[in-house]
């Protein structure tokens, strides 16, 4: 068995090695107790979720008037 291979490199200098891949950490975090949730409700979510409603109704409110000018603009060329 030869040494070397058919372009003249030594056979140990081309076996390649892939890096692997570090193990996950999956590890679950702990439950929350009742009042970090209710703490956590009311000083993160609460306020977001206000935030988010007011943005949700005037973009809801902008669609609806986009679309009334767009269905007026096809009636008047109609006309």
């Amino acid at each position: 068995m030869s040494k070397q291979d058919p372009w003249k490199r030594n056979k140990a200098s081309t076996i390649t090695s892939y890096p692997q891949q570090e193990a996950l950490l999956l590890n679950k975090p702990r439950d929350a107790t009742p009042e970090e949730f209710d703490e956590w409700f009311k000083t993160e979510l609460a306020p977001q979720a206000n935030m988010q409603f007011k943005l949700i109704i005037v973009a809801t409110i902008l669609q609806a008037f986009s679309w009334l000018c767009v269905m007026a603009i096809l009636y008047l060329n109609f006309l």
